[in-house]
C-alpha cells in the first residue's frame, strides 16, 4: 500500500505446474506475436521486419516490405493482426511509429503477405494517430478485430508530460481506444462521429 489503510484487491498466488519451450533464440528485437490460421506465428521485430515462425521448420528469414519505421526508443515496428479473412486474402494488419517531419505518429497499415512469404506487398497506410510530436516513447499499440469489419487500435500517450493530458483530448489520436473499420476510417456508430472537433467528427 502507498499509505496505511489504502485498500488493495486481494492477489492471487497459483503453483500450477507450465513448462517453457525455448522456440527459437534468433529473434531482434520482437515486439509482438499473432497467430496464422494454420498455426504458425507471426512475430513482428522493432527494425521493421517480420518472421513467421513453424514448428515444422522453425523461423523465416526477415520478411520485408513494410514501410519506414522510427525505430529510436520505444518506436517500431509494432503489433500485426490478420485480417479475419486472410486464407483468402493474405492481409496482414500492423502498426508502427511513422517517421514524419518534426517526430513520429503511431500509425496503421496494412499490406498483402506474398505468396512465398518473402515480403509484404503493395503496403498502404490507413491512419495516423496525429498530431506528430518528438520523442521516442509511448506510441503503443495492440489491435484487434472486433468482427470481420471493425477493429479496435489502441495508441499511446507519447509519455512527454505535455501530451500526456491530451489523451482526454477527442481531437487528438493520442492515448486512445479507436474503433475504425477495414479501411482506417471512423466505425459506423461511434460516439464522436457528429462530434465538432473530434478525430472523424
Amino acid at each position: 500500500p502507498a499509505f496505511e489503510g489504502q485498500l488493495r484487491a486481494p492477489g492471487m498466488r497459483t503453483r500450477a505446474e507450465y513448462q517453457v519451450d525455448v522456440l527459437t533464440e534468433d529473434l531482434r528485437s520482437p515486439w509482438a506475436v499473432a497467430a496464422l490460421p494454420d498455426g504458425r506465428l507471426d512475430i513482428t521485430q522493432k527494425d521493421g521486419t517480420l518472421r513467421i515462425y513453424s514448428h515444422q521448420t522453425g523461423l523465416s528469414p526477415a520478411i520485408t516490405g513494410f514501410p519506414e519505421v522510427a525505430s529510436d526508443g520505444q518506436g517500431g515496428l509494432l503489433d500485426l493482426a490478420p485480417a479475419p479473412d486472410f486464407e483468402t486474402s493474405r492481409l496482414l494488419y500492423f502498426s508502427f511509429s511513422q517517421p514524419l517531419p518534426g517526430g513520429a505518429v503511431t500509425a496503421l497499415g496494412r499490406g498483402r503477405l506474398a505468396d512465398d512469404e518473402a515480403k509484404l506487398e503493395g503496403a498502404e497506410l490507413l491512419f495516423q494517430a496525429l498530431p506528430v510530436t518528438g520523442g521516442g516513447g509511448h506510441f503503443g499499440s495492440r489491435i484487434v478485430f472486433a468482427d470481420a469489419n471493425t477493429l479496435f487500435l489502441s495508441t499511446g500517450d507519447r509519455q512527454h508530460s505535455q501530451t500526456r493530458m491530451n489523451a482526454q483530448d477527442p481531437g487528438t489520436g493520442w492515448g486512445k481506444i479507436l474503433r475504425l473499420d477495414l479501411l482506417g476510417q471512423p466505425a459506423p456508430g461511434n460516439p464522436f462521429l457528429e462530434t465538432p472537433g473530434a478525430m472523424g467528427g
